[in-house]
C-alpha cells in the first residue's frame, strides 16, 4: 500500500513537469511566429491591383462613353480590389492553420518523448519499491517464523538465571556456614561445607583459601598447601591465599619459608591481619626488632588485641619488662572488650587474656586459658600458643607455676587433638 501511494504521487508530480515544459516550448514558438507575423510583410501576398485586360479593354471603351460608364467602372474596380483582399486574407488564414498545427504537432511529439522517458523513470522506481516491499516481507516473515525460537531461548535464560540464584544463594549459605564453623573451631563441619562448593565451582579463589587455612589447623599441612598454591594460581593478584601459604608454613615452624609469602600479602593488602600475619612470623623467628616495627605500624593501622599482645611479646623477649607490661595491659583490655562483643575467633582473645594474667602473676591466667583450649579444636592455634610459652621459659622472662601450668595444659590439648586425628 505504500508504494502504491508513492508511486501515484511521483507519477502526478511527474506529469505535471512534463505539462509545464511542453507548454513552455509552444509558448515560446507562438511567441517567435507572432513576431515574424507582425513585423514582416505587410501583405504576405500582393494584392493583385492593376486591371486585367478586359477591364483596360472596358475602360477604354466606356472612357468614350459618357459619365455613368465612368462610375460603373470605378464600382468594377473596387470589388476587384475586395475581392482580392479577400483572397490574401482566405491564404494568410490557412498559412496559420499550418502554422498551428505544425506547432501542435511539434508539441505533440515533445510531450509524447517527455511523457516516454518519465513513463520509464516510473517503472525503474516501481520496480526498485516492489523490490523493496518483497524483501521487507520476506524479513517480516522470517521473524515471524524466528518468533518461537527466540521465545524459547529466552525462557531457557531465565531458567538459567533462576537457577544461577538459587545456586548463589546456596553457596553464599555454605560459605558463610563454613568460615563461622572454621572460627568457631567445628573444623570438619566447615570443610564439609567448603568441599561441597568445589563441588559446584572447582576453581573458587576464596572457598580454596578457607579450606586451606581449615586442613593447616587440623594439621593436614600438605593438603593445606596444595590447595592455597592452587588458589594463587588463579588469581596471583589477591592477599589472602599468600598469607594463609604463610600462616601455614608458619605452624609447621618453617619461618624462612612462611616470610616471603606473609610479605607478599602485606605489599598486596596493608591491612591489620596482613601486618600481623608477618610480625608474629618475624618473632617466633627471633627477629624481635623487626617484629616490634611491623607491630607498631599495625597498631597504627588499627589498635587491635592481637597486635598489642604481639607486641608485648617482643618487648618482653627483647628484655624490655615496662613497655611489655604497657601492652599486656592494653591488650587485655582490648580483648575482653571482643569477648563482650562476641568476637572471639579461634579462642584467640581468651588466649591473649590468660598471657597477660600470666605475665602479672594472676591466677585467673589458667581459667582464661582453660577458656581458650575449650573454645578451639584446631591444632594449629593450640601450637602456635604453646610456642610463645615455651620462648618466655626457654629466656626466663617469665617463670614460676603458672607459666609450667599454662605448658602442660596446652602440651595436653595439643596431644589430645593429635590423637583424635590418628
Amino acid at each position: 500500500m505504500m508504494c502504491k501511494t508513492v508511486l501515484s504521487d511521483y507519477s502526478v508530480q511527474q506529469g505535471w513537469t512534463a505539462l509545464k515544459n511542453a507548454l513552455l516550448v509552444l509558448l515560446v514558438m507562438a511567441s517567435l511566429l507572432f513576431f515574424n507575423f507582425a513585423y514582416g510583410d505587410e501583405n504576405p501576398v500582393k494584392t493583385q491591383t492593376q486591371d486585367t485586360p478586359q477591364a483596360e479593354t472596358l475602360k477604354s471603351d466606356l472612357g468614350k462613353s459618357d459619365v455613368s460608364d465612368k462610375e460603373l467602372l470605378a464600382s468594377i474596380t473596387a470589388m476587384e480590389k475586395k475581392s482580392a483582399d479577400n483572397l490574401a486574407m482566405a491564404v494568410n488564414i490557412i498559412n496559420w492553420s499550418a502554422m498551428f498545427f505544425g506547432l501542435l504537432a511539434v508539441f505533440l511529439l515533445i510531450a509524447g518523448a517527455v511523457g516516454i522517458k518519465e513513463f520509464s523513470s516510473i517503472r525503474v522506481l516501481e520496480k526498485s519499491l516492489r523490490e523493496t516491499h518483497k524483501e521487507m516481507q520476506n524479513e517480516l516473515a522470517q521473524m515471524q517464523a524466528n518468533r518461537a525460537e527466540l521465545l524459547a531461548k529466552v525462557q531457557q535464560l531465565e531458567a538459567d538465571f533462576k537457577n544461577n540464584n538459587k545456586n548463589l544463594i546456596k553457596m553464599a549459605y555454605l560459605m558463610n556456614e563454613g568460615v563461622s564453623n572454621l572460627r568457631e573451631g567445628n573444623t570438619d563441619q566447615a570443610i564439609e561445607n567448603f568441599q561441597r562448593i568445589l563441588k559446584k565451582n572447582p576453581d573458587d579463589y576464596d572457598t580454596l583459601c578457607y579450606l586451606a587455612r581449615a586442613h593447616g589447623l587440623i594439621g593436614k599441612f600438605r593438603q593445606a598447601e596444595r590447595d592455597a598454591k592452587k588458589a594463587i594460581a588463579i588469581d596471583g593478584e589477591k592477599h589472602l591465599a599468600y598469607y594463609i601459604l604463610g600462616e601455614i608454613l608458619r605452624i609447621q615452624k618453617k619461618y624462612a619459608e612462611a616470610i616471603p609469602h606473609l610479605k607478599k600479602a602485606m605489599e598486596l593488602n596493608l591491612i591489620t591481619n596482613t601486618l600481623n600475619g608477618l610480625a608474629y612470623a618475624l618473632l617466633k623467628s627471633g627477629d624481635y626488632s623487626g617484629a616490634i616495627d611491623i607491630f607498631k605500624e599495625s597498631i597504627q593501622l588499627g589498635d587491635r588485641h592481637s597486635a598489642n599482645s604481639g607486641i608485648a611479646k617482643a618487648y618482653l623477649l627483647s628484655g624490655k619488662q615496662t613497655l611489655a607490661g604497657h601492652h599486656f595491659v592494653k591488650a587485655k583490655d582490648l580483648a575482653m572488650q571482643s569477648i563482650k562483643r562476641g568476637s572471639n575467633s579461634y579462642g584467640l582473645a581468651y588466649f591473649n587474656v590468660a598471657f597477660a594474667d600470666m605475665f602479672f602473676g594472676d591466677e585467673k591466667s589458667l581459667e582464661s586459658l582453660e577458656k581458650a583450649v575449650r573454645k578451639t579444636k584446631n591444632a594449629g592455634v593450640i601450637s602456635e600458643q604453646l610456642v610463645d610459652y615455651e620462648a618466655v621459659s626457654k629466656q626466663g622472662a617469665v617463670s614460676g607455676k603458672l607459666l609450667d601450668q599454662s605448658i602442660l595444659i596446652l602440651r595436653e590439648k595439643l596431644e589430645s587433638l593429635q590423637v583424635g586425628r590418628s
